[in-house]
C-alpha cells in the first residue's frame, strides 16, 4: 500500500502539477501535494473498493458489482508503477547522492506497487479457484504470485542497496526483508495446494 501511495502522490505532484500546471512549483509545495494526493487516494480507495471475498462471491454467482474490483485495483497499480518506472528511465542521477537515493526510493516503491498488483490479482484468482475448483484460476494465481515474488525480490534488491536490513519503522517496528521474502515465496506453494 505504501508503494501505491508513493506512486500516486508522485504522479500527481510531479506529472500533473510540476509538468502541466505549475512548472515553477517549489519542492516543498510539490512534496505537500504528493502527501495530499496520497491521503485522497486512501479515502477514494476506501469508499469505492470492493472487498475481495465479496468480489469472488459476486463473480461466482453472476451478481452485478458496484465499485472498484480487486482486478481493477491491480490494473491501476500496474499502470501507476509502470509510469513511475518509465519516468525514472529518463532521469539521470548525475553526481547528486540525494537525487540518486530519491530515485532509488521511487524505483523501490514502484516495484512494491507491482508486487502488490500481482499479489492482489493472485489472491483473487486463488479465492476463485478455491470456491469453484477452476484449474485455470489456480494456474493464474500461481503465475501472478510468482510474478509478485519477482517484484518483491527487485524491491528488496533496491531497498537493500540504500538501507540496512532489518529496517526500523515507527509504525510497525523492524521490517526484515529476508523473513518476508521467505513468506512471499511460500505464497506460491500455498496457491499450488488443493
Amino acid at each position: 500500500m505504501l508503494g501505491l501511495l508513493l506512486v500516486v502522490g508522485t504522479s500527481v505532484s510531479h506529472d500533473l502539477l510540476k509538468r502541466a500546471i505549475f512548472p515553477e512549483i517549489r519542492e516543498t509545495r510539490e512534496l505537500l501535494a504528493a502527501r495530499v494526493s496520497a491521503a485522497i487516494a486512501i479515502v477514494f480507495a476506501g469508499l469505492l473498493g470492493i472487498y475481495p471475498p465479496d468480489y469472488v462471491a459476486a463473480v461466482t454467482s453472476s451478481k452485478k458489482l458496484r465499485g472498484t474490483t480487486p482486478i481493477e485495483v491491480s490494473r491501476r497499480l500496474h499502470v501507476h508503477a509502470d509510469k513511475a518506472l518509465a519516468i525514472l528511465e529518463g532521469i539521470p542521477a548525475g553526481g547528486s547522492k540525494e537525487l540518486r537515493l530519491t530515485l532509488g526510493d521511487i524505483r523501490a516503491m514502484a516495484y512494491l506497487g507491482k508486487y502488490y498488483a500481482h499479489k492482489i490479482r493472485g489472491a483473487t484468482e486463488l479465492a476463485i479457484a478455491r470456491k469453484t475448483s477452476n484449474t485455470e484460476s489456480r494456474k493464474a494465481a500461481i503465475e501472478q504470485l510468482g510474478l509478485a515474488a519477482e517484484y518483491w525480490l527487485k524491491y528488496v534488491c533496491v531497498a537493500r542497496s540504500q538501507y540496512k536490513n532489518p529496517l526500523w519503522t515507527n509504525r510497525v517496528g523492524y521490517v526484515d526483508w529476508e523473513k518476508i521474502s521467505n513468506e512471499v515465496l511460500s505464497d506460491i506453494k500455498i496457491a499450488a495446494e488443493k
